[in-house]
């Protein structure tokens, strides 16, 4: 037992000496880390942010040329400054840390401390996205990740290019590219005014490449050019019924658009895919995505029927590939369609709160269990004696979550071919990747569907060793409780440093004698 107490001990102090520096140079990576100097012979005004009440107030503070402030993220149009009364159009302000507090600062008024940033001190990619360049002028690249860095060149309109590495490790503004021998940071983020750079339809993609227009207010607009408020008109009415084909598309603040030709001209059309927007009427996405049955549920042959067919329904627990999905006004209130595979057969299921249908809505996630074990369902009866468990360290495959019988469940695949539900409890699973839109099929040894996954993660290196049984599970709980282990490690990470430091001495003392 000492043996193996010291050997742990051993190993997560070696752990730690790897993995200080390794966490220091991924802190370094983060976008806030950018520093920079306000530029100019007069002040610099910091529009500090502060909350009173219900009301966001903005109190101006002045900087010296010279002053340091730290970057910790870019806005085209601050919600908060425009609420505060101020005009914000044509500038980009930039959120930064100073020694006069937090706030904005226009980033014309600042200028980086190093010329570039780092290409080595950033985050892996996250998802595997095919970009293309939609702004007629180009996508700029710069020599950081912001907008205070200079331009370096430029990837030309219509062209594609993939990211290297990014700036945030779940979130990222700026990904770092090298085209065509040209190397820098482009700005990916979407919801912009002016949109760069758009998806590309592919493996990795969340929508399909079609859509079905399903009113008569359908017409293809500009999403670079505002006029009157709104997208310049670039076409008539697309009639109702058109199925229409995209490359590549990009999320908007209000929707999403997708570029795709009608009567010889090119350009976008906007949609939603959220239920509450009547948007949703106008037009169908096709889709890869998964729903999980919560209770057995009646297919519809046509997506406006009220007739189910007859003798066809899905079982409960049943996952299911949905390939559209759309909103339908039934006796006045809307119901949520879906277009699912089935039996080899496309057909529609009624998704709300009365047909027991957990969607997805693209999610797909990568986890394991974070419990000492839980429990494997086959079907949404918790009271039932199942032999089926997994243990803590297991990896799965977390699909779309249900409600079925006042529970909240998951739909999961585990690493070994068991599958299942679990109980969707905090406690009991810990996500590392995750999808809220992108999604692949998956076939079995005979090319049938079926499952859609999302397959671009790599694996993270989390700990897939899963105790024999629950029993020694709990014993080696009981012998090594983590917190122990942690303060344990510390405690000898301090003694080895100490006696490091005495020998370094020692030795310096005898050179000196």
């Amino acid at each position: 037992m000492v043996k193996k107490t010291i050997s742990v001990l051993a190993a997560v102090v070696i752990a730690l000496a790897c993995a200080v520096p390794a966490f220091c140079d991924r802190l370094s990576g983060n976008y806030a880390a950018v520093t920079c100097v306000t530029v100019g012979d007069d002040l610099t005004v910091l529009y500090a942010i502060k909350q009173d009440g219900d009301k966001t107030a903005c109190e101006e503070r002045f900087l010296t040329p010279g002053t340091q402030v730290v970057l910790a993220g870019e806005e085209t149009d601050p919600v908060e400054l425009i609420e505060a009364g101020y005009d914000t159009e044509g500038k980009v302000f930039v959120a930064v840390s100073t020694k006069n507090g937090e706030g904005y600062i226009d980033a014309g008024r600042l200028s980086p401390e190093e010329d570039t940033y780092s290409a080595q001190s950033t985050y892996a990619v996250t998802y595997t996205y095919t970009y293309h360049v939609v702004d007629p002028d180009g996508l700029a690249v710069r020599k950081g990740p912001s907008i205070v860095y200079d331009v370096a060149g430029t990837i030309p309109y219509g062209e594609d290019f993939t990211l290297i590495s990014q700036d945030s490790e779940t979130e990222p503004t700026y990904g770092y590219v090298d085209y065509n021998g040209l190397s820098g940071w482009v700005y990916i983020y979407d919801y912009t005014p002016v949109h760069h750079a758009a998806y590309k339809v592919d493996s990795s993609s969340y929508f399909a490449g079609k859509l079905e227009v399903l009113t008569d207010k359908v017409y293809l607009v500009d999403i670079n050019t505002v006029e009157n408020g709104k997208y310049r008109r670039l076409s008539d009415n697309i009639p109702k019924g058109t199925v229409l084909s995209f490359k590549y598309y990009c999320y908007l603040s209000e929707g999403v658009a997708a570029y795709t030709e009608y009567g010889g001209k090119k350009g976008w059309v906007t949609f939603s895919i959220s239920t509450t927007d009547t948007k949703a009427w106008d037009i169908m996405p096709y889709v890869f995505d998964i729903a999980t049955v919560g209770k057995e549920a009646a297919l519809y042959e046509k997506r406006g029927s009220s007739s189910p067919v007859s003798g066809k329904t899905v079982p409960e627990g049943t996952p299911v590939n949905v390939n559209a999905f759309c909103l339908v006004n039934e006796g006045g209130r809307n119901v949520y369609r879906i277009l699912v595979d089935y039996n080899g057969e496309k057909l529609w299921l009624r998704a709300d709160l009365e047909s027991g249908i957990g969607l997805s809505v693209g999610l797909y996630a990568l986890a394991y269990v974070s419990a000492d074990s839980i429990k494997l369902y086959q079907t949404f009866d918790y009271t039932q004696d199942t032999k089926s468990t997994v243990y803590y360290g297991e990896r799965m495959n977390v699909f779309s979550p249900v409600y079925a019988n006042g529970l909240s469940w998951y739909y999961v695949n585990m690493t070994d071919g068991k599958s299942g539900f679990i109980r969707n409890k905090e406690d009991t699973i810990t996500t590392y990747a995750n999808s809220s839109r992108h999604a692949l099929r998956v076939s079995d040894k005979d090319g049938k569907t079926i499952l859609g996954v999302n397959e671009i993660y790599g694996d993270p290196g989390v700990n897939t060793t899963a105790p024999a049984s629950e029993k020694q599970k709990a014993e080696e709980t009981k012998e090594f409780p983590a917190q122990k282990v942690i303060i344990g490690a510390v405690a000898a990470a301090v003694v080895l440093g100490a006696i490091a430091i005495s020998a370094v001495t020692t030795l310096k003392k005898k050179k000196s004698e």
